[in-house]
């Protein structure tokens, strides 16, 4: 309740000051027109015209993210849009959203309608914590769904064959009807696990990408915006009085002057409030543990080997009778299904890879990168050649080593995040993080021959 009042009243504030327009109209005059995203990360509170993008003459926008303001309404989406990032922000409604959509996030706003009834092309669809009753309209086409902490009654997925991915749990009363036999990642409330139809993949690892990635880059963006404030307060304060006191940054929670703490511990990402005692806002960002995907892999397949054998034994127990029929039955319809589950995400896993792996864009990039180590290589070369010896080692730290590092971002980038769920023991969930191993010496290029 402590949170819920808080947000009205920064949402009356937020009103109040009604800034949003005029700083964003400010911010716009420093993006040129050909951008095709706009990200502003300048506090910003109330009422946002999106009209205004049309009237600049900013027609090449397809992405537009607000994250962690004080955003209370967007009108007037212009047509083009695709994708509008807009999570801990301070909405109640949203409605005209444009045909050309097919990514909206509103994550940890204050919801409590939304319109889907023109959002034709919609494909993925966040909206976890917020205080929906209801979701209809929910558009054919969409993939992707987070309708999580919500107060949702009934959520009928009937139109919805195209879904792949549903979180709907913490929903109390929530009466799910209709779910798509589409669906193959997904967190149900409790009351429905042991009500899932037999087309549908119960295996409780899951995984987001976008999500995880999302909430990563939210929290670093904060930790860069609020060190960039540090810095610039710092500085003025030397030009006018070294003797004054630092005014700290405000907090993105309760907009007190008391700053804000960044942490890495315990395999976790937190900001939180600096203020004694700090406010409720914190945003935490599991950063789980790195482990090779193809190891991940291997040991999926032989997990899946193993039940393999097992459904095999139990179809040999059944045909000699070692055991009653009916429980002979139930046991081998419970090992098909495990069976079946973990070859269905395996093969998740095999396609991920593959399809990252052989993604043409990506290396043409590395290619790209690799020719500019080159370049850079025969002029380490000719400088090592004339004795210049400094010269030559400026080279190797200012451009080889960050293309080196750019290709293996490239090749190793984050992929996406598994949760293994214990649901007898919470406490021994384990998150995984995976990613590629990086080796330099597996880097295609001869230092120095």
């Amino acid at each position: 309740m402590k949170v819920m009042i808080d947000k009205e009243k920064m949402r009356e504030e937020a009103l109040e000051k009604n800034d949003a327009q005029e700083i964003y109209e400010e911010a716009l005059g420093k993006i040129s027109k050909k951008s095709r995203e706009i990200s502003i990360s300048l506090s910003m509170n109330g009422s946002l015209n999106l009209g205004i993008l049309a009237e600049k003459g900013y027609t090449k926008v397809k992405t537009l993210i607000f994250g962690s303001n004080s955003i209370t309404d967007l009108k007037n989406i212009p047509d083009g849009i695709e994708r509008i990032h807009c999570s801990h922000n301070l909405l109640t409604n949203l409605k005209n959203i444009p045909e050309t959509l097919v990514e909206l996030n509103l994550k940890n706003n204050q919801l409590q309608t939304l319109d889907l009834s023109t959002a034709k092309q919609l494909k993925k669809l966040t909206v976890s914590y917020n205080h929906l009753e209801q979701l209809e309209s929910l558009p054919e086409s969409l993939e992707i769904l987070y309708c999580d902490h919500n107060r949702l009654k009934k959520l009928d997925l009937k139109r919805n064959i195209n879904l792949k991915i549903l979180y709907c749990e913490e929903n109390p009363s929530l009466r799910l009807h209709n779910i798509p036999d589409s669906v193959i990642e997904s967190e149900y409330p409790s009351h429905f696990k042991h009500n899932i139809s037999s087309g549908e993949n119960t295996h409780t690892s899951k995984y987001h990408s976008d999500e995880y990635k999302e909430e990563l880059n939210q929290y670093f963006r904060l930790k860069n915006d609020y060190e960039e404030k540090l810095r610039n307060l710092r500085q003025t304060k030397n030009k006018k009085n070294k003797r004054s006191e630092i005014i700290l940054p405000k907090c993105i929670g309760c907009e007190k002057n008391v700053g804000m703490e960044f942490s890495n511990k315990n395999r976790k990402y937190q900001a939180r409030c600096g203020g004694n005692p700090p406010c409720d806002w914190s945003l935490v960002v599991n950063r789980g543990q790195f482990i090779n995907r193809e190891d991940v892999i291997e040991a999926y397949r032989a997990d899946v080997e193993d039940m393999k054998e097992k459904v095999i034994q139990q179809k040999m127990i059944s045909l000699y009778r070692h055991m009653p029929d009916d429980k002979s039955s139930e046991m081998f319809e419970n090992q098909m299904k495990a069976y079946t589950s973990a070859n269905e995400y395996l093969n998740t896993l095999i396609e991920t890879h593959k399809e990252y792996f052989e993604n043409e864009d990506t290396l043409k990039l590395i290619d790209d990168k690799r020719l500019e180590i080159n370049i850079a290589l025969q002029t380490v070369k000719d400088e090592l050649k004339n004795q210049n010896i400094r010269e030559a080692v400026e080279i190797q730290q200012r451009v080889i080593q960050p293309l080196s590092q750019s290709i293996q971002r490239l090749q190793y980038e984050v992929m996406y995040m598994i949760v293994n769920i214990n649901d007898k023991h919470p406490e021994k969930n384990i998150s995984i993080l995976l990613q590629e191993s990086v080796h330099p010496y597996k880097l295609e290029m001869n230092l120095l021959e």
